[in-house]
């Protein structure tokens, strides 16, 4: 995918990863939308030193521990772009040690890394017009996805949680890729590797990863390169996601479940 003069939107863009990608896609872009959980005021700095890179770059405000903050950022980015040629999903919440449920009654890390991302991803298909990035993570080999349980009602663990979203956002991701074969932008998702971050420091305290610059470079590598729609991406490289994320049965029921928490039709997407 070519950058020059596109359209992109990326979540999670106020720190760590998300930062450091968003300054490489300012140097190239026409126009770059950034999302945090912040009032705009607390990111001005962020902002102003964005712009200097070129692009025309604007904020946008959205708590996605509440479903309707995402609605609202939608409306938003409709509102100020039309369209967009890159959607980067990248917002992430550590674990909480105790389950902390939020406002639409889901468990934290659930909604924020992989419900939030599929109400974005639904309400905005109509306007991305060539790719859709998912940031997930290689942890989510471990994980499985327990129907009956998979908000950890019973059970919860802090790691689990984690990788059990980033499982359900490969698995989503392989799922989209086939339901916008036809027509509709590519739909990849990658795992930009261990990196040294706050998250990282907060799920594994004394824990070292690679620096952000080179996590943000294997991003961007996936968002550049010629890669098919469905592929999944780890330290820069194609790689294959686990026997769980490829099983077409177990995308069904993911996405059967997942319709069903947003309250979406299950035809939202042709089959």
């Amino acid at each position: 995918m070519e950058l020059t003069g596109k359209k992109v939107l990326i979540t999670g863009a106020t720190s760590g990863i998300g930062e450091a990608v968003a300054g490489r896609l300012a140097s190239q872009v026409a126009t770059l939308l950034v999302q945090g959980p912040q009032p705009g005021s607390e990111q001005r700095a962020l902002i102003e030193r964005l712009r200097t890179h070129g692009a025309r770059v604007e904020y946008l405000q959205a708590d996605f521990s509440r479903l309707s903050d995402v609605s609202e950022l939608a409306h938003g980015v409709r509102e100020r772009v039309g369209h967009l040629d890159l959607l980067v999903n990248n917002a992430v919440a550590p674990p909480a040690r105790q389950r902390v449920v939020t406002i639409d009654g889901n468990e934290l890390a659930w909604q924020v890394n992989y419900l939030a991302m599929v109400s974005l991803t639904l309400q905005l298909r109509d306007v991305v017009r060539e790719r859709i990035v998912n940031i997930s993570s290689e942890t989510h080999r471990g994980a499985s996805l327990d129907f009956d349980n998979l908000q950890l009602e019973n059970g919860y663990e802090a790691f689990e949680a984690y990788r059990r979203s980033k499982l359900a956002i490969v698995t989503f991701t392989q799922w989209l890729a086939r339901h916008l074969r036809d027509a509709g932008p590519a739909a990849v998702a990658i795992c930009p590797g261990l990196t040294d971050t706050p998250l990282l420091h907060a799920m594994f305290p004394g824990s070292a990863g690679q620096p952000v610059s080179r996590a943000a470079a294997n991003v961007i590598a996936g968002i550049t390169q010629n890669i098919q729609s469905g592929t999944y991406m780890h330290d820069g490289f194609v790689a294959v996601p686990s026997a769980a994320a490829t099983d077409p049965s177990k995308q069904a029921q993911l996405w059967e479940a997942t319709a069903e928490m947003l309250g979406v039709p299950l035809s939202v997407f042709p089959n």
